[in-house]
């Protein structure tokens, strides 16, 4: 396997392998250009848990990529884009809000049998919540995809007030349909963000490659103390968090919710519960 190239570790730390590390991966798109590996292994030496996560090469056939991992005695693995939902017809069971998200974001091997789970709504509520509480607010999401899908459900179970907007409508109201949520078109972001406390970014907008020097919230409806989450990891500063900050406004990286889903996803991994020691370590080595 060929790990060459790619940091698995902060520079001048080491990783011991015996016969007995446990084996993780990503499984994604960009599984060779994640910033991930340093983290889980920064955990696992402050854990004291004999694992490593390294990278690997992806088949476009994920089956015969998961099949590959569990021959070779992998202990699980991150899932990503384009693979959250692809994946679900090989997973023997579903945890946690998985089912109800209808995608994983990680995946467990235990005897033979695929054990699926998803932080992704409960990472980028982590991280929200380290800048405000969501009961009672009203909070703007933008998007419909699966990202949106479990962000909305995790507010919505912590009583946020959810307002829906995607530039498909219909998808916006099949979203909205599962918890009683509201939905508006985008030219009417306007009218809704005037009283919003929180607006949220669950689409691709703003990604490197993508529109990058675009944002989902226009400049000039941006407000001081609006609290302004983007999900869009690369860049590191998209060009929505540029703005907020410019306008005052209150951001929440994405670089907040992919540590907290990465923190979630530890005890599944190693049956270990990440006290403060070990999320101190993972995220000095995340940054």
């Amino acid at each position: 396997m060929n790990i060459s190239g790619i940091p698995i570790a902060k520079t001048g730390s080491s990783i011991e392998v015996d016969a007995q590390t446990q084996l993780f991966a990503v499984l994604a798109g960009n599984s060779r250009s994640s910033g991930i590996y340093p983290l889980y292994n920064a955990g696992f030496k402050t854990a004291g848990y004999n694992g490593i996560y390294i990278p690997i090469d992806v088949d476009e056939d994920i089956k015969n990529t998961l099949d590959s991992l569990i021959s070779l005695g992998f202990r699980g693995a991150g899932i990503g884009v384009p693979f959250k939902v692809a994946i679900m017809p090989y997973v023997n069971e579903l945890v946690g809000d998985a089912s109800r998200i209808g995608a994983i974001n990680y995946v467990v091997f235990d005897k033979g049998r695929v054990v699926g789970g998803n932080t992704d709504g409960l990472g980028a509520l982590k991280a929200l919540k380290e800048k405000t509480t969501v009961s009672g607010k009203k909070v703007i999401l933008v998007g419909a995809g699966g990202m949106a899908k479990a962000i909305m459900l995790a507010v919505s179970d912590e009583g946020g007030r959810l307002f829906i907007t995607n530039r498909t409508p219909e998808k916006a109201s099949d979203l909205a349909k599962r918890v009683n949520a509201q939905t508006f078109l985008p030219e009417e972001l306007p009218r809704e963000i005037q009283d919003a406390q929180v607006v949220i970014n669950a689409t691709t907008l703003g990604m490197k490659g993508i529109q990058e020097k675009m944002s989902a919230i226009p400049k000039d409806l941006l407000k001081p103390g609006l609290i302004v989450q983007d999900v869009v990891s690369v860049p590191r500063e998209t060009q929505l968090i540029i703005d907020a900050k410019e306008k005052g406004c209150i951001v929440v990286p994405a670089r907040r919710t992919s540590l907290w889903q990465a923190v979630l996803k530890f005890q599944p991994f190693t049956g270990i519960k990440p006290d403060g020691t070990i999320i101190a370590a993972m995220e000095k080595a995340f940054n």
